[in-house]
């Protein structure tokens, strides 16, 4: 499934690809699925229930960063942007 996905990202061209219900556990590891060429984020679903989730993913060339907030949002994944001085 995962390599059809990517597939798909990758003929759209994409920068940023967010994704909901994803279904994604704490059992399910980062690289099972992490995108080539991109940054991933991911909100698991904490509660005890099957379903939820979100992830994004960003183009790794716009150099996102995970913005925490300091209150937990449910299945909230938020990035920012920062320009590279050297670019």
């Amino acid at each position: 499934m995962m390599e059809q996905f990517e597939a798909l990202v990758q003929d759209i061209r994409h920068d940023i690809v967010g994704v909901t219900e994803s279904w994604s556990s704490s059992a399910v590891l980062d690289s099972e699925l992490a995108l080539n060429c991109n940054d991933l984020f991911r909100k698991d679903r904490t509660v005890e229930r099957a379903g939820g989730g979100v992830l994004l993913f960003v183009k790794s060339e716009l150099h996102a960063i995970q913005y925490e907030f300091p209150v937990d949002f449910l299945e909230q994944v938020w990035c920012y942007f920062f320009r590279c001085q050297q670019c």
